[in-house]
């Protein structure tokens, strides 16, 4: 006790894990590299689940025919009937689904969804 008062010993510096090579590789992965085949160990749909994929355009799908009704650019029984189609999967984006409601007539204004 005496020793560590006068400071004759002291506490040795814990090790730590340097974080250069995890930083480096990060950094490479987000320009797209080590990303190869060789790199992957779980199959496609465990990388990118399909149900995620699924919620990503449904979800946003849902929220541009909604902001079509609110803005008084669709009826509520057209966007009942592109709600139930769209659940059915039968547009891939948002795009598409207004390229479709060009087709059937419908004019929409040139925004942002």
């Amino acid at each position: 006790r005496e020793f560590i008062e006068e400071g004759l010993i002291r506490a040795k510096a814990v090790k730590g894990t340097s974080r250069v090579r995890a930083r480096t590789r990060q950094e490479q992965r987000r320009k797209g590299r080590q990303k190869g085949q060789g790199k992957r160990t779980g199959t496609a749909n465990a990388r990118n689940p399909r149900k995620n994929r699924w919620m990503r355009t449904i979800r946003s799908q849902r929220r541009a025919l909604k902001d079509l009704r609110d803005n008084d650019e669709i009826t509520s029984s057209q966007y009942r009937r592109y709600y139930l189609k769209a659940k059915g999967g039968s547009y891939r984006s948002i795009a598409h689904l207004r390229s479709q409601m060009t087709l059937e007539g419908i004019e929409l204004k040139e925004g942002d969804n």
